[in-house]
């Protein structure tokens, strides 16, 4: 099974169609990611500071027990919005963090790619020349 193909966290009602994270973030709440069929608990948020930062504890096919903490914050920058996302914890896990560590920043790079490739494009002229 793969996994969902879009990420989206919107306030209000949402459709049960679409795969992506669902509703707004409040400390205490779970949150769960919906695929076509299903829903998966993934994490409980614990900071929800709108416009600047999201910490949640990060579980997706694990236990509450072996989550992670991550950290996404919103910086306005001369350019825009600088995004930074740290994950951290595995040290809790013992031996099995290194491994889980190297396979959630594939997991990462996969979901940040298609924000960066939107980033590196200009809407009136295509894809930019790397800086």
């Amino acid at each position: 099974m793969g996994g969902p193909d879009r990420h989206l966290v919107a306030q209000g009602a949402h459709d049960q169609r679409r795969s992506g994270t669902d509703r707004v973030p409040a400390p205490s709440r779970r949150a769960h990611l919906r695929g076509r069929c299903r829903e998966h608990p993934w994490g409980t948020v614990e900071v929800w500071e709108p416009p600047a930062r999201l910490v949640y504890r990060w579980h997706l096919f694990f236990a509450p027990e072996e989550a992670t903490t991550v950290e996404v914050t919103f910086t306005g920058t001369d350019a825009g919005t600088a995004v930074r996302i740290e994950q951290r914890g595995w040290e809790a896990l013992g031996e099995a963090g290194p491994p889980r560590r190297e396979r959630t920043a594939g997991g990462w790079a996969a979901v940040t790619a298609p924000f960066r490739a939107l980033l590196d494009t200009d809407a009136t002229t295509g894809p930019r020349e790397a800086p």
